[in-house]
């Protein structure tokens, strides 16, 4: 990473440093799309690019799943439930 960009040894772009919260919060807050599209961008998008899609990307019985919260401050958390 180099001045906040992912460059390979020859400087060309390489990728994306951004957290997954981050992105989610630029799609919704700078993009203006809504929690829900974002959501799905961060999730089920890139798993159905996978090939995935059968297996993880959303919430449907019998996928795997790692489950996580939004807090107030727009930042993932790992869901405890154990308290539901």
């Amino acid at each position: 990473v180099q001045e906040g960009k992912c460059v390979t040894a020859d400087g060309t772009l390489a990728g994306s440093a951004i957290s997954l919260s981050d992105a989610v919060r630029y799609c919704t807050e700078q993009l203006q799309l809504p929690i829900e599209a974002a959501i799905t961008m961060a999730s089920h998008t890139p798993a159905r690019f996978m090939g995935l899609d059968q297996v993880i990307g959303n919430i449907s019985v019998g996928k795997r799943a790692d489950l996580i919260t939004l807090n107030n401050a727009g930042q993932f958390e790992p869901a405890d439930l154990t308290t539901y």
